[in-house]
């Protein structure tokens, strides 16, 4: 582009608006804005901007409903839409690229981020129009076949300048013959192949789809009725894998079609989200269930449970006098101790078996006892002996016991939050009972 990229900016909080244009107007791009979505659909009838970065959630025509708008009409169908989001749902976000958007930034904004996603979709827009110029070089490049492609002039030699210039692996193939015209570098550092190699094979080399698969989803592409993004899984030339999300659409050229690719490598985001998700469900110190995965786990077991007409025990367990070792040696070395409480507990059951904690020095167990309460007073008792060795911490030798609390399924109760809120009286009841022991619950309680 010769002069600066537009973009219109969408949201219905002044505060963002101005935001957004003061870190695009830092790298040079010209802004305007909207406060809402009709607004926003009569600026771009009047001047299509060259990119849209459009708020989700807004009163009246939201988000998704203009990107929707925008992509059915010809003429601005090419403007690429970046959704700002608060939200982290995966379904919220999928429905946000369902609606037509090409990418989207999740709130607040990082700054470096915003910049990478805007010049990346402005290069792929670029990189487009280009396309939609040269039906009459890529016509030509097909029926001459590869060689004749790579020998074509000065045109060509723009045209993988262009694609060359985007950060996101970008192939070219043909629907006839399932063998890629054009490949970029990004596609050949992506996908371990020279360029060479890359041009003597095709999507089938690097896709982990079925032929058939494929080419179905070609043809749904190309008649307007599939997906153009999807979660894939790729293949790498020594045999590794990666989680890549694919943007395809098709290009009439003369009488066939070329399918362009545009390909992200998104390992590291697959990554964060397991970690994040990790984070949602296991207690970061221990790694243990946290409270809400102990609360679903126990739910589901006991479901299963009815079903089978198996009996289930809860087992609630505090450390006794914990907060002496806090204050003795510090939450450090309280730390520490918990982790080797939990190593401990972890080796006490078996494999069909759960163990949380809970909060605190709080755990929790869920146990399939086949013998009742006698199963259920084993483990109790196991967990006792297994606490008796003396822990190491800090350099000093630390002895710590556990008050246990037993409730069963479905002789107390047969739901999760009585249960676990049984199990945790008859907690207390060990406690008042002089600590270092275990306490079934009874209707007394």
């Amino acid at each position: 582009m010769t002069s600066p990229a537009s973009i219109l900016v969408v949201d219905d909080e002044g505060a963002n608006r101005r935001l957004l244009q003061a870190l695009l107007g830092a790298e040079g791009y010209v802004t305007r804005t909207a406060g809402d979505g009709r607004e926003a659909l009569a600026s771009i009838a009047a001047d299509p901007p060259d990119l849209i970065l459009l708020d989700v959630m807004m009163p009246g025509l939201d988000g998704r409903a203009v990107a929707s708008i925008v992509k059915a009409d010809p003429a601005t169908s090419n403007i690429p839409i970046i959704m700002v989001t608060a939200q982290t749902d995966r379904q919220g976000r999928l429905a946000a690229l369902d609606a037509g958007a090409e990418d989207f930034l999740s709130k607040p904004v990082d700054r470096a981020e915003l910049w990478l996603r805007v010049r990346n979709l402005l290069r792929l827009k670029e990189l487009s129009d280009l396309l939609e110029n040269h039906h009459a070089l890529l016509e030509a490049a097909v029926q001459a076949q590869t060689a004749e492609l790579r020998a074509q002039t000065a045109d060509l030699q723009r045209f993988r300048t262009a694609m060359d210039a985007t950060d996101d692996a970008i192939t070219l193939v043909n629907r006839t013959t399932l063998r890629f015209v054009e490949v970029n570098t990004t596609a050949s550092q992506m996908f371990g192949f020279s360029r060479e190699e890359l041009l003597e094979r095709g999507p089938l080399d690097v896709a982990t789809a079925s032929r058939e698969r494929l080419v179905e989803l070609y043809d749904e592409i190309i008649a307007g009725q599939g997906r153009t993004e999807t979660i894939e899984r790729m293949h790498r030339k020594d045999g590794s894998t990666f989680p890549a999300e694919v943007h395809r659409h098709a290009q009439r050229v003369g009488s066939g079609w070329i399918i362009v690719a545009v390909v992200r490598d998104i390992t590291r985001r697959v990554q964060a989200e397991s970690r994040l998700q990790h984070m949602a469900h296991f207690d970061t110190l221990t790694g243990l269930l946290n409270r809400t995965l102990f609360h679903e786990t126990l739910t589901k077991t006991l479901v299963q449970a009815s079903a089978l007409g198996q009996t289930v025990a809860v087992l609630f367990m505090d450390l006794d006098h914990f907060k002496n070792v806090n204050d003795t040696y510090g939450h450090a070395a309280g730390d520490e101790l918990l982790i080797q409480v939990s190593d401990r507990l972890i080796k006490c059951v078996r494999v069909r078996d759960a163990v949380g904690r809970l909060g605190g020095d709080e755990f929790a167990l869920i146990l399939m006892v086949p013998d009742g309460h006698r199963d259920a007073e084993a483990m109790a008792g196991q967990i006792q002996t297994a606490l008796l060795e003396p822990f190491r911490v800090d350099g000093h030798e630390v002895t710590v016991t556990a008050s246990i609390g037993i409730a069963m399924h479905p002789g107390d109760a047969t739901d999760a939050e009585t249960l676990l809120m049984y199990a945790d009286t008859a907690l207390h009841q060990a406690k008042q009972g002089g600590r270092d022991t275990f306490q079934f619950f009874t209707s007394a309680m």
